[in-house]
């Protein structure tokens, strides 16, 4: 969980940063094209954050608890 968080709020950091600095942040005078290549990759890194989450929501929906109809029909509780 921490990987992926870790990852995932990276890749949200240095958007969000080259979208304050807007066009300049792709040019030399700035390092965030750099860091967000490196950023890409992290989610990749050690197995991928998209087998961690398909993991998460296997266990979520392994679960008795577990009612398919809440979320498109808005039914909460049984």
């Amino acid at each position: 969980m921490t990987k992926v968080f870790c990852s995932e709020t990276c890749v949200d950091v240095v958007y969000d940063t080259m979208r304050v600095v807007g066009v300049d942040s792709y040019t030399d005078m700035h390092p965030l094209a750099e860091l967000m290549n490196d950023a890409m990759c992290f989610p990749l890194y050690d197995g991928g954050n998209m087998g961690a989450r398909r993991r998460q929501l296997h266990n979520i929906i392994k679960n008795p608890e577990y009612d398919p109809h809440v979320a498109p029909f808005g039914r909460f509780g049984k």
